[in-house]
């Protein structure tokens, strides 16, 4: 202090943005500045005897960046099918980031959208993807923050599959046989019928699902209709045959 021993004391923005002090009128208060970049703050000392008298500081505000991002995962789904995945991430200095999921590796699929923390994703291949969340603030308020996540792929297997049956005809006669499935992940898996027990006879063509099967031998037979997809086991179903003698 000069003559004056309190003089009025006052803290003010002379450039770099908006912002405030916790109290203007003190000696050692606080800034909290709303926007990132550089601020020059003022102090001046003005005494009632007197002119004023003031300092000029530099203050420099570093934008926050988005924190505790996290992609969550791992996940599991079948192919050709909608999964949920669930991201979450803790805000920075921007309140409103933008949300980006993408892929990362293991194939082709679809987000059902991907600027949303809580989507689906439905992949096209079957095995292991690296999917990723990132999390990018707006007008230079901060850096993007990604988090990446395994979700794994399944092959899905044939379903409903039917040999049909019971069966019943002449030996030596065609019987119409009536298969019938429903295909999983391998759209045209192979097809085949067979017999499991009761003797020998022929099959019209033993690689479709509706063939004929003319029996050998009088007698009861046992049937099989086999779904055989490339990405995962065959699907058997069984069916009985009655073959009579020919009057």
């Amino acid at each position: 202090p000069g003559t004056d021993p309190s003089p009025t004391l006052l803290w003010t923005i002379v450039s770099g943005g908006t912002g405030t002090f916790s109290d203007d009128s003190i000696t050692n208060p606080t800034f909290t500045p709303d926007d990132p970049g550089a601020y020059v703050l003022r102090f001046s000392v003005d005494p009632d005897d007197g002119a004023a008298v003031t300092d000029d500081a530099a203050f420099t505000s570093e934008a926050i960046d988005p924190s505790a991002v996290d992609a969550g995962g791992p996940y599991n789904g079948p192919v050709g099918s909608t999964t949920a995945i669930s991201g979450t991430f803790t805000p920075g200095t921007d309140p409103t980031p933008t949300v980006l999921w993408s892929i990362d590796s293991g194939g082709t699929g679809d987000f059902a959208d991907p600027t949303a923390l809580n989507t689906t994703f439905d992949p096209n291949q079957i095995g292991t993807y690296t999917l990723r969340l990132t999390i990018t603030p707006g007008g230079g308020l901060g850096d993007a923050v990604f988090d990446t996540a395994t979700f794994n792929s399944q092959a899905v297997a044939p379903s409903n599959v039917e040999a049909g049956g019971p069966y019943a005809g002449g030996v030596g006669s065609p019987i119409q046989l009536a298969g019938s499935y429903t295909p999983g992940s391998d759209p045209a898996p192979v097809l085949l019928w067979t017999i499991v027990s009761g003797g020998t006879g022929t099959f019209s063509d033993d690689s479709i699902t509706n063939p004929t099967f003319t029996p050998d031998g009088v007698g009861a037979y046992v049937l099989r209709f086999s779904v055989d997809p490339d990405d995962g086991p065959a699907v058997t179903d069984d069916a009985n045959l009655s073959a009579g003698a020919v009057q």
